[in-house]
């Protein structure tokens, strides 16, 4: 379980920015994925680990990645979540601040400060106390646990506009039988279990709206146009 939910910790770290985008979005995901591009942050930001690369049609869809990893960590998931926002590099994912930039800026407005109330000797007098031992500033931004706070709860609250919360209990729209049928596969065939993720991300990206129907014809174009080979995909 430790190692499930550092996986999915790293996973949530690189969909950030697609999720908090769906949450400004009202959970649309098309609107995040514009969102996040026009951020800078246009989808994952590093290698999944726990999931699986979803369909080239839902690559950058925040709701289907996000199903898909609740999918496999299942009622944990706040615990990853909590477990993302201490990663380094996204105590300021949620709002697209750097924290050693941030305290940089701050730094250099303190010097600027005291180069006008107590000239440069002062400062420099100062910068001596604080290397021989006396009280030194601050390093940080002074704002990590607000910004992980911030990162936690919006990642939450997209989760939750998006209603995936309890997506592992959902049934997909097809079963193995119907896909096989379908595909015209073989007893066993490996490919089904291809085609039946690929079935449970249309469903996501549907936000369960889409028929039995819409998603045979859509699958069975998706294996017509790579003649059933998988590796094409």
């Amino acid at each position: 379980m430790v190692v499930l939910l550092h996986a999915a910790a790293e996973d949530f770290a690189a969909i950030a920015p697609l999720l908090v985008a769906a949450a400004s979005a009202g959970g649309d995901a098309a609107a995040a994925a514009a969102a996040a591009a026009a951020a800078g942050g246009g989808g994952e930001t590093r290698a999944l680990t726990l999931i699986s690369a979803p369909h080239e049609e839902f690559q950058g869809n925040a709701r289907v990645l996000a199903g898909k990893l609740l999918r496999k960590v299942k009622a944990c998931w706040p615990s990853a979540v909590l477990l993302a926002s201490t990663l380094p590099p996204i105590s300021h994912a949620a709002s697209g601040e750097q924290c050693m930039g941030k305290a940089e800026e701050q730094r250099e407005r303190k010097e600027e400060d005291r180069k006008g109330e107590e000239g440069e000797e002062g400062c420099k007098r100062r910068r001596m106390e604080g290397s021989e031992g006396g009280a030194v500033e601050d390093g940080g931004c002074g704002s990590c646990h607000h910004d992980q706070s911030e990162f936690y709860l919006k990642v939450l609250q997209a989760v939750h506009v998006m209603g995936l919360d309890g997506v592992w209990d959902t049934k997909p729209i097809l079963n193995g039988r119907d896909v096989v049928a379908a595909l015209a596969l073989g007893k066993g065939d490996s490919r089904t279990g291809y085609w039946m993720d690929r079935v449970m991300e249309w469903q996501l990206a549907h936000s369960g709206n889409g028929s039995i129907e819409e998603c045979m014809a859509w699958l069975k174009a998706q294996a017509q146009a790579v003649g059933g080979d998988v590796k094409k995909l």
